[in-house]
């Protein structure tokens, strides 16, 4: 996800990044993503683990342009990216400020 959010790389760069951490097919789709158009640019580092089956595992990323699924497939002895998307939030939900809040204040 970290990568994900690097919007101001070029797309081939940007894609490289990418390439060790997901499957073939996801490097596929996402080949034709300007990475200026990714809707996020920050990235919390602690998702939540939202579906555990497996050989596979899904999970959910705070961003500060919303929340993101993300499904791992394992792949030998890693674990790799197959796909990601929006959250299923309910509509309207508020986006979650991902700095540190102020003290009293």
């Amino acid at each position: 996800m970290s990568g994900w959010v690097k919007t101001t790389l070029p797309p081939a760069k940007w894609l490289d990044g990418l390439r060790p951490y997901a499957v073939p097919t996801l490097i596929d789709q996402l080949s034709l993503t300007d990475p200026s158009s990714v809707p996020a640019s920050q990235v919390s580092p602690n998702p939540v683990q939202v579906v555990s089956r497996p050989g596979a595992s899904g999970y959910r990323f705070a961003t500060d342009g919303g929340r993101v699924d993300v499904t791992t497939q394992k792949s030998g002895a890693a674990c790799l990216v197959s796909s990601l998307e929006p959250a299923n939030d309910v509509p309207g939900a508020p986006t979650p400020t991902l700095t540190a809040a102020q003290a009293g204040g």
